[in-house]
């Protein structure tokens, strides 16, 4: 299940965020923007509109930054395609990542040599597990 976070005026880009079966940890990626073209397709059902959370703020803010300068961009693939190559990323970078000890904040496209958006970027931090089995 994904929650819709923000739209782009111009673009056609929507930012969303990805939930995990994890009560410790209900969010698989916090941030990914993908082309609304792509997005429509795994629409299951209208949700209400909800404001942007807090925690989502700085991470939108740096993907704008990045993507004015033209250096960041929006995926169009299909999102359970891009939840699988942002956690692969992940686990290229550090092998035994996943959803339930690791937090992907954003994962995003960003520009290679030749201009064109065949790289990932994802940023994220490990979890911190609860002491004496708390949740």
């Amino acid at each position: 299940m994904a929650q819709m976070l923000s739209i782009e005026s111009q673009g056609g880009i929507v930012h969303v965020r990805v939930f995990a079966n994890d009560t410790f940890n209900p969010i698989s990626v916090g941030h990914i923007p993908i082309l609304a073209s792509k997005l429509v397709r795994d629409i299951k059902e209208k949700l209400e509109h909800r404001p942007v959370p807090v925690d989502s703020w700085t991470a939108l803010n740096q993907w704008r930054e990045l993507h004015v300068s033209g250096t960041a961009g929006a995926f169009s693939l299909p999102l359970w395609k891009v939840i699988e190559i942002a956690w692969e990323v992940v686990n290229h970078e550090s092998p035994g990542k996943n959803p339930s000890n690791f937090y992907i904040e954003s994962a995003f496209p960003i520009s290679g040599s030749l201009g064109r958006f065949r790289e990932v970027r994802a940023i994220g931090c490990p979890l911190l597990k609860p002491k004496n089995g708390a949740s």
